[in-house]
């Protein structure tokens, strides 16, 4: 076997070598006297460097650095891309919401409710709770009216703008990494 590198050293003090190289290391060592004073000068090294009192800081750099760092604007383009993702998002959710609208009886959903907690008849409760009030509360349908088509529009509109902001961001990342 070579001479135990820095790295093998470090890692046979912090029992951190697999049990093959571990046994290796050892065989190494009852054999090499370079290396084992250079594992005793490193466990010396690494006793005297916890003994070291801890030191505490003066002062917090981290408000100072970050004031240092540039702080990225977003470009105009990329503001009238995510505003037009933002509203084809907004789009698709007034088509099905305005979709449920016409679908939703709300009076009709809390008759069912109370006629079920009816049935449960629970005696500590008084028979006036489930009685039927039919509220003025009613939703009316919005002047948007969802169709297939307007979500079909909506939902590709989206998935195009999502495609292409992805696509130019991951342009832009893997042009600055290279």
């Amino acid at each position: 076997m070579n001479h135990l590198t820095d790295s093998q050293r470090n890692e046979y003090l912090d029992n951190a070598l697999a049990p093959p190289a571990r046994a290796a290391a050892d065989a190494h060592l009852s054999a090499c006297d370079s290396c084992r004073r250079a594992l005793a000068d490193l466990e010396s090294l690494t006793s005297s460097l916890a003994a070291l009192p801890d030191e505490p800081l003066t002062r917090n750099l981290v408000p100072s650095v970050l004031a240092a760092l540039p702080r990225p604007r977003l470009a105009l383009g990329w503001k009238l891309a995510l505003a037009a993702q933002a509203g084809t998002g907004i789009g698709v959710i007034l088509s099905v919401l305005a979709d449920w609208q016409v679908r939703f009886e709300p009076q009709e959903w809390l008759a069912q409710a109370v006629t079920t907690l009816a049935a449960i008849k629970i005696p500590s409760l008084p028979a006036s709770l489930f009685t039927v009030h039919h509220s003025p509360f009613t939703i009316h349908s919005s002047a948007i009216q969802a169709s297939t088509a307007n979500l079909v529009f909506f939902a590709l509109s989206a998935l195009l703008l999502w495609g292409v902001g992805n696509a130019v961001l991951l342009r832009r990342r893997n042009g600055a990494s290279s």
